[in-house]
């Protein structure tokens, strides 16, 4: 079988060698490539100055691989700490003014002048007076007086139509003494339900009288209101 050397049997030879005195100069004259067994030299078995000799030039990167498979999403981080107020907007458009509110009521009372009793009045073209409802006493120069009267009414005989005005001091609305805009009119033969109300600007401090005056129109006639004696209630509100 053939025999080959290894490093080993390499060593062993040189130490036999040096010592039977043939030294250094003998082995590396005996000693040659043939003699060693291909792959049994390491690197390490190398000097250092020899090793670095045997590297060769840096080579270029290679292609870069295919991209890996996503990881999974990991946990949701913490909120971060709230940023800094913003700064100050615009101020905006001005809006449009608003429906205007009911007026206040500074003071109310409510006259019971107007019940149990029928009222019929016999008139032409003028205001008659019918009766006084009852008095009020008015607290602020500034403020408007409104008058407010419910009561059932109707007409007979050559009148046409009825008309029914509430007055302060025998006044209508405006301090004249005809129609004032306000008036409440029927033409029905029999009685119907009739809301009336009126509003006065002006009136002074101090008490003052509520009263009821009607007129017909279309000739000489019977003008009745509060037909049937019911509790009718005349209210008077204050407002600012």
């Amino acid at each position: 079988m053939k025999r080959h050397l290894t490093y080993s049997n390499i060593v062993a030879t040189l130490a036999l060698l040096l010592a039977l005195g043939g030294g250094t100069a003998y082995a590396a004259s005996v000693i040659t490539s043939k003699n060693i067994k291909d792959g049994t030299i390491q690197t390490k078995d190398l000097a250092k100055k020899t090793r670095s000799a045997l590297k060769g030039a840096k080579g270029s990167a290679g292609a870069a691989g295919a991209p890996g498979t996503p990881g999974a999403k990991g946990e949701t981080g913490p909120s971060g700490a709230a940023g800094p107020a913003g700064a100050k907007g615009d101020t905006g458009a001005k809006g449009d003014t608003g429906v205007a509110g009911a007026p206040a009521v500074i003071a109310r009372k409510v006259l019971t002048g107007n019940t149990s009793q029928t009222d019929t009045a016999i008139t032409n073209s003028n205001f008659k007076k019918v009766k006084d409802f009852g008095t009020f006493t008015k607290t602020s120069a500034t403020s408007v007086v409104r008058l407010t009267s419910g009561t059932v009414v109707s007409q007979s005989g050559g009148a046409s139509f009825c008309s029914f005005q509430l007055r302060v001091d025998d006044l209508a609305s405006g301090g004249g003494t005809g129609f004032d805009g306000f008036d409440a009119t029927t033409t029905a033969t029999t009685a119907e339900s009739a809301t009336i109300e009126s509003l006065f600007a002006g009136v002074p401090t101090g008490d003052h009288t509520v009263s009821l005056w009607v007129r017909g129109a279309g000739g000489a006639g019977t003008c009745t209101q509060n037909t049937g004696t019911f509790d009718r209630r005349t209210i008077v509100e204050e407002q600012s």
